[in-house]
Parts: C-alpha cells; sequence; structure tokens
C-alpha cells in the first residue's frame, strides 16, 4: 500500500514530460509514427530472399570477380549484357511472394520500369571501360541506379524522428525525466541513466534483447549552460557485450574478434560556416559506434572547435529545404600490421526538399595523400605474401582515390538517395552512385583484404540471420503498442513510475 502511495504521489508532482514514446509517434502526422516505423521494419524484416538459377550464377560470378577484383575480366563477362550510354552490366527486379522474396535478372532498362506497388524493387548495375589510360592501370565507370517503393517511409519520417529524438534531449526536459525515477533508479544520481532507463521501458521487448548484448549505459547526455542559455551535450555510445556474445552466438562472436583493431573511422558534419553539427565514430575496437551533438528544444545547434555553442546558427531538421554541409572524414585501415592513414577527406553534402520530392547527395571533395605505416606481423595470411606488397603503396593508393575525386569531370564520385512522396501511400525510393576508378594493384590488395578480413562464415550468417530475426519481431510487437491502427497510443509517461 505504501508503494503505491509513493507511487500516485510522485505521478502527482511530475510536470508534462517528452519521452521517447512521443518521440515515435510524433515522427508521421496524427501521431502515427509507429505505424509508419512497423511498416517500415516489416519491411526490412521480410521473408528471406529467393533469387532463381541464372540469377544465383551471376551472383556467383559476380562474388567471384569482386573478390579477386577481376574488373577487366567481369567487364569481358558474357553474364553482362549491353546498356544504354555504352556501358556494360545487369538488371535485377525483386517482388515480395508469399513466402520468399522474389529476385531475379531482368532485360528492361532502368528508364522503362514502373513500380507500383510497396515491396517492388529494382537496380540496373553498369561499367563502362574508359578510352584514356590512368597510372599504371585501366579507368573504368562504375554506375549504380535503384528504386524501390515503400508504404509511407521517407526522408520526413527521418527528419521527425531525429527532431523529436532531440526534444527528448532538451534540457529542460531531462530534468523533468527525472521525477520518473523509480525503485531501480531512484538513488543514482546520473541524469544519463534516467534517460537510458526510459528508453528502455518505452520499447520493453526489442530492448529486452539488445540490452543483453550491447552496453549504452555509458552514454552521457549531460545540461550545461552559456551565456545564460542551457543546452544539452549528447555523446550516444555503444559497445558489444561479448562474453554474451560468444555464449550465444560464438560464431558472430569469432568474425568480431577477427575484425578488432581493423579499422577507425571518424566523421565531423559541418554547416556552411564551418562549425560542427555531429561527429560521429565507427571503430572495430571497444564502442563500435558514437555519435556526438548539441541540442536544445528539438533543434541541433553546432558548436565551433573549442566546443563553443553557436546558438544563432541552429535549426530544426523538419525545417530544412535547401542546406549545404561538408564532411570531414579521417580514416584508419590496419591490415596485420601494415597501415592505411587517410587524414581530412573531404565530402559536400547537398539537402534539396520540395513538396513531394527529396534528395540527399554526398560527393566527393578531396582526398589528400595516404600515408603508409608499420609492416606485415610475423603471422600474416597467405595471400598478403601472394600479393608480393610494393614499395610504393602510398602512391597507389593516391592514385586510385584521385581517379574517384576527379570522377564526373571533377564533381567527384557521389550518391544519392532521393524521395518521391507525391503517393502518400507508395512513396517512392531511389538510390544512386557513380564513380570513376582504377583498375590497380590497391583494388586487388583492398578487395583481398575486405574478403579476407570482412566475410563471415556460414554459420556466422545464420546466428545474426536468427539474431536479426528475433530482434525484428520483438521491435514490431513495441510498435504495435503505439500504433493508431491497432488501438494504442503513447502512454501518459508521467505515470510511468506507478508500479516499478
Amino acid at each position: 500500500m505504501k508503494y503505491l502511495a509513493l507511487a500516485l504521489l510522485i505521478t502527482m508532482s511530475c510536470p508534462p514530460i517528452y519521452n521517447w514514446s512521443d518521440a515515435l509517434v510524433d515522427m508521421a502526422p496524427q501521431g502515427r509514427g509507429a505505424d509508419v516505423a512497423r511498416e517500415f521494419v516489416e519491411f526490412l524484416g521480410r521473408a528471406s530472399i529467393k533469387a532463381d538459377a541464372r540469377t544465383q550464377v551471376f551472383f556467383d560470378v559476380l562474388g567471384k570477380n569482386l573478390t579477386r577484383f577481376q574488373i577487366e575480366k567481369l567487364y569481358e563477362s558474357e553474364h553482362l549484357r549491353d546498356l544504354p550510354e555504352g556501358f556494360k552490366g545487369a538488371a535485377f527486379y525483386g517482388r515480395q511472394g508469399a513466402a520468399h522474396y522474389h529476385l531475379g535478372l531482368t532485360d528492361s532498362d532502368y528508364d522503362r520500369v514502373r513500380l507500383k506497388e510497396p515491396g517492388e524493387f529494382f537496380t540496373q548495375m553498369g561499367l563502362k571501360k574508359l578510352d584514356e589510360k590512368g597510372p599504371d592501370g585501366t579507368l573504368f565507370t562504375g554506375t549504380i541506379a535503384s528504386k524501390a517503393v515503400f508504404k509511407e517511409f521517407s526522408h520526413k519520417n527521418a527528419a521527425a524522428l531525429l527532431e523529436s529524438g532531440l526534444k527528448v534531449m532538451d534540457p529542460e526536459n531531462i530534468k523533468k525525466i527525472q521525477c520518473l525515477k523509480d525503485r531501480q533508479t531512484r538513488h543514482i544520481q546520473n541524469e544519463s541513466l534516467q534517460m537510458v532507463h526510459e528508453f528502455y521501458k518505452a520499447f520493453p521487448q526489442s530492448t529486452d534483447i539488445l540490452k543483453q548484448y550491447v552496453f549504452i549505459y555509458h552514454s552521457l547526455v549531460r545540461r550545461y549552460r552559456h551565456e545564460g542559455r542551457e543546452y544539452t551535450r549528447s555523446h550516444f555510445r555503444a559497445m558489444f557485450l561479448m562474453d554474451k556474445l560468444r555464449a550465444d552466438y560464438p560464431a558472430v562472436a569469432a568474425h568480431l574478434d577477427a575484425l578488432r583493431n581493423f579499422y577507425r573511422i571518424d566523421i565531423t558534419l559541418k554547416n556552411p560556416q564551418g562549425n560542427i553539427l555531429h561527429t560521429l565514430s565507427f571503430d572495430s575496437k571497444d564502442d563500435f559506434f558514437s555519435v556526438y551533438t548539441y541540442t536544445a528544444g528539438g533543434q541541433v545547434i553546432p558548436r565551433d572547435d573549442q566546443g563553443v555553442p553557436i546558438f544563432e546558427q541552429a535549426f530544426y531538421p523538419t525545417e530544412l529545404k535547401q542546406a549545404s554541409f561538408t564532411a570531414q572524414i579521417d580514416t584508419l585501415v590496419n591490415v596485420y600490421g601494415l597501415k592505411f592513414i587517410s587524414q581530412g577527406i573531404v565530402s559536400r553534402i547537398e539537402y534539396d526538399l520540395s513538396p513531394e520530392k527529396g534528395r540527399l547527395e554526398l560527393s566527393l571533395v578531396d582526398f589528400p595523400k595516404t600515408q603508409v605505416t608499420g609492416r606485415l606481423g610475423s603471422v600474416v595470411p597467405a595471400w598478403v605474401i601472394e600479393l608480393a606488397i610494393p614499395q610504393n603503396m602510398g602512391s597507389i593508393v593516391d592514385a586510385f582515390f584521385g581517379t574517384m575525386v576527379r570522377s564526373r569531370d571533377g564533381k567527384g564520385a557521389f550518391m544519392a538517395l532521393e524521395w518521391d512522396t507525391s503517393a502518400e501511400q507508395n512513396v517512392g525510393f531511389g538510390f544512386f552512385a557513380q564513380s570513376d576508378f582504377l583498375d590497380n594493384f590497391y583494388v586487388r590488395f583492398a578487395a583481398a583484404a575486405a574478403n579476407y578480413q570482412l566475410r563471415t562464415t556460414g554459420q556466422a550468417r545464420q546466428e545474426a540471420s536468427d539474431f536479426i530475426g528475433k530482434f525484428f519481431a520483438a521491435l514490431i510487437a513495441d510498435l504495435t503498442l503505439y500504433s493508431v491502427q491497432n488501438g494504442g497510443a503513447a502512454p501518459a509517461q508521467t505515470a510511468e513510475a506507478s508500479s516499478n
């Protein structure tokens, strides 16, 4: 009885709170965010892909040539057909069947295909051999053009979810959320832990699975004040719980162990004024992902190189119509002691939004000289020895990436995402990429490294598939809690402390 009385007292004393479930439902109009998210997750988690015999033969040939990076041999293969504008390649069409997602080769061309039903997919890959000769290799242009139909999920939902998630981390809201502390967390002083705890409570089934294998409690969400204005510094971090993975998914754990120290990628996203919006890191050691952001009231707040917030440049993600950003990228790849260090890679990001369309384009602007340091260890695989690594490896790497920067008459290699929301229940999605590349020693070395370092065993793929299937099923169950179609709604968060 005393616990009920205490819970009622806590409930009555808590002000209105914006919690993680509110962020979910607000990612679509009329509070339909959970429905849109569930449809998208169901699309991602569809039944296994089934390819016909002809298509499977092509995938085998493609995989064999790409693994060995035999571009010239692939280009001359009988499995590629003539495409428009002098390219040779192949195209695939996919659709959802009763038990499988069916994927097969097609003789149709990209511009002539019209997709109508959610789940339909088409992609076309092409290669063109260029007349000019590159340094130490043959020049090619590679392209990919893909299209698909989703139900409702688009860039608008992604922007709304980002903004509503930032609203949860508003400094005033963080203070309010501390009202929800229960018997498990009432003695914990760190405000960040209560934020994580609330996230787990909002999505209990999926996070019950996830938190067994991924640790995020060392993430930090802290309130700061500058020139009389309060803001939040959010540093989300995630690391694998390897002991638990080894016990339940040993092949996946073995694959992650083999990747340790293989790579690190740091990305700094800046606005046109040169101030920092986000910093992201991907690492094969310790935290596999982290992101650092300043925010208040749902806005992204830029910061200068000294960490001082620039409030006058803050913006709401949903209000962006046209924007240009710069991504500065630093990478480290360690292949058995031979380290490739590239610092200051520059990519331009253009975002363009109209009432019925959206486009996000990334293009490579600059790739400074790569530093090759270290030396191969005493124990290396046979494939490394067989490649007979040359002394001028650095210049070979620079020639390869220099070719990518000069692609498209100096505009740089690019990739783009497009959305067409003119039909609200049948959102069109497109993916495009194009680059010139040099078929030289570096690409054969990189392909071999990727093949031996990144490839997974059949058991690891099965374990990963089993985990993803379980997690998606649990996530769909969580999203259904807040689904308008199922009569659900985001719970009143001030009552969350009542029974814990």
